[in-house]
């Protein structure tokens, strides 16, 4: 089954931080969730997390982490799946913060709202449009998918 690009993706820069010591150094966090085959009402999801701070005067990672992991739903496109779906996103998401804050070395402690997230800010967003967004984002990829199968 071919591919389809487009990802729900969740991209969060925590901070870009220039050390009086020299340096600069760059939080980020990315949570990718793609949808990869649809066949009898089955859904198959590829999540991909990645967290990093990086040095970017040179370029050198110092501190990663990446994960990448095929989930299965044998559910239509209802509240109960994306509900699943919110949780697992918002779960991860709550790891990408933590990752960084255990990560920064204290350098980012003096700094307010560094560690924010806009995908768990429900102040933001509203929920139901959340999840509004995500049923149509999912609707259209099993379309697509359906079209090119």
């Amino acid at each position: 089954m071919q591919q389809i690009e487009g990802k729900y993706t969740i991209t969060d820069y925590h901070l870009d931080y220039k050390s009086s010591t020299g340096g600069r150094f760059v939080m980020d966090s990315e949570t990718d969730m793609e949808l990869k085959k649809v066949s009898n009402s089955m859904l198959c999801l590829q999540f991909k997390w990645s967290r990093r701070i990086l040095r970017t005067d040179n370029n050198n990672v110092i501190v990663s982490l990446g994960s990448l992991s095929h989930i299965e739903f044998a559910s239509p496109i209802d509240d109960d799946l994306i509900n699943n779906l919110y949780r697992i996103l918002k779960d991860h998401e709550e790891r990408n913060l933590e990752f960084i804050k255990m990560n920064s070395f204290d350098i980012f402690n003096d700094f307010q709202n560094v560690y924010y997230s806009s995908f768990l800010d429900e102040n933001l967003i509203p929920m139901d449009e959340r999840k509004n967004n995500m049923v149509k984002w999912l609707e259209t990829k099993v379309q697509e998918l359906d079209i090119n199968n």
